[in-house]
Parts: C-alpha cells; structure tokens; sequence
C-alpha cells in the first residue's frame, strides 16, 4: 500500500492556522482513499491538531516521539539567542546572526525526522513548506535514500520571495514538484529556476444546510475571519472599505475575528475607525 508523509515544521498542536487545515483535510482525504498516511511535526505542546483527523491518520509529533529536548541545551540556547540580541541589536541580529535557537530546533528535527523515515519509509513525502522541505532533503540526505518530495506554497507568490532562503531554494529545486494555490503564481516561482510547479486552489467544504445561518433574516454584519497581521490579511482594506459606506448602512457592523499577531497594527486598525468614527460599528471579536 502506498504510503504518504506529510510534514509541518510549524506549530499543529492546538493551533487553528490555514496550513494545518489544509494538511488535515489532505490527509483525511487520503486515508479515505486507501492510502497510509503520516502526518509528522515538532511542537513541544502536547495533544492533537486543532482540525479534526481521521483515526486511520498516523498523527506523530517527533518531540515526544523521541524523547523530549535536552532542556539544559535548549535553555542554553534560548539564553545565547537573547545574549547576542542584546550585544548586537535586533536589526542587526536579524540580518546578519543565525539564530542558535533556531539552529538548534532545525538539527532536532533533522535527527528525529532520520529516525522516523528510516522505520517508516514513505512512497512520497509532501511538505508544508520550503523549511519544510529542506528538512526533509537532509534527512534523506543523511539517509541516503531517494524519496520523491513535494513542496507547497500556501501563501501569496509575490510575497514568497520575501520569506526564500537559499537553502529554501534548493529543496524547492530539488523536489519532485512544487505546489502554488494559483495558476497566475505559476511563472513568478519559476523566475528563481523551479521547472516543476502545479496550482491547486485550497478546498473549500460545502456547509450543510441544517449549519447554515437563517438568510432570510438581515444580520446586519460583515463577518472577517483570519489573524489580525498587515501584510497578509490586510484588515486596513476592509475597514477603508466599510469607512466609505458606513453612514449609507447605519444598522451594520463588522466583526473581525482572529489572533492579534502585531498590536502595533491592531492600534493603527483602532485609529482609523476612530478617524472614521466606526467605533460602534466596527471592533475586534477576538
């Protein structure tokens, strides 16, 4: 039988984000299909997706999997990362230092990801990432095995060179096909030299009547589900739209649900709808 891996180097456990979504949808719908499949991470929290898996869904999280971190090294490094913060700078930092935490998080995941395939050994491995990607070339690098490797762009194409590593780019490269959400990202990935890229849109699942709201009734609300981030999901173009409409349609509302990623930007979101005098049609729902 044919066997899947998926891989997710970023937070699954408990966490409600898009690319976890995805992989859960992909890998119930591949176990519904015949396939064995592997959904792997590292996330030193404990339990399971936030998204509903199928039983048939081998959910492995490789920090318990192995045993959990040497926490005197992982401190450590988490105390050398703040240590040169402060000698150097955060910008400087950022641009010019690799991140010893990081460093430290990638080598686990290399090692136990080693570990997994080599008891595990997988038909295709499908990545959530570049990082995601990279991880896995190394491990089977470190392996020596020839595993045909997906990797998947979940966000905009113009804004992934923003985010491409060199190493990103060599597993991109490397990898039996690329995956982009949209056929126009098609050609900006390949401007970097990536042969290989298809779009696939992400599912959209059909709400069952007895779920759906009552239509017949005006709610009165605009409903915006998604982190409050700027450069992603721009809820500035949303309250700009609203402010231009707002006293045409004094009895509607917006709600905007979802994580706070920068409070800096939930303050500049507040100042306009003050400016707008919005404050009682448009507020955070958390």
């Amino acid at each position: 039988m044919t066997r899947i891996l998926l891989v997710d180097e970023v937070k699954v456990v408990n966490y409600a984000g898009g690319i976890e979504k995805v992989l859960c949808d992909f890998s119930n719908e591949f176990v519904k299909r015949n396939y064995t499949v592997d959904f792997l991470c590292l996330d030193l929290e404990k339990g399971q997706p936030f998204y509903e898996l199928d039983s048939k869904v081998n959910f492995v999280n490789l920090y318990y999997e192995y045993g959990s971190y040497n926490k005197v090294k992982y401190l450590w490094k988490k105390l050398h990362k703040e240590i040169l913060r402060g000698i150097y700078g955060k910008d400087f930092y950022l641009k010019n230092i690799k991140d010893p935490k990081r460093d430290f998080f990638e080598n686990e995941f290399i090692s136990r990801l080693s570990k997994y395939i080599s008891s595990n050994i997988p038909n295709i491995i499908i990545c959530a990432s570049g990082d995601s990607a990279y991880f896995v070339e190394m491990a089977l690098d470190k392996l020596k095995l020839k595993i045909p490797y997906i990797v998947q762009c979940h966000i905009d194409a113009h804004r992934w060179f923003e985010f491409l590593q060199e190493h990103q780019l060599k597993a991109w490269k490397n990898a039996a096909l690329g995956q982009v959400l949209l056929e126009s990202y098609i050609p900006i990935i390949k401007q970097t030299g990536i042969e290989k890229v298809i779009a696939i849109p992400n599912i959209v699942w059909p709400v069952s009547k007895n779920d759906r709201v009552n239509l017949d009734i005006s709610h009165n609300t605009i409903v915006s589900v998604g982190r409050v981030e700027k450069t992603q999901k721009r809820h500035y173009l949303l309250i700009e739209a609203f402010a231009k409409v707002a006293k045409e349609f004094p009895d509607w509302k917006v709600k905007i649900y979802g994580e706070i990623d920068d409070l800096n930007y939930k303050k500049e979101l507040e100042k306009m709808i003050t400016e707008n005098n919005l404050g009682g049609e448009s507020f955070f729902a958390g």
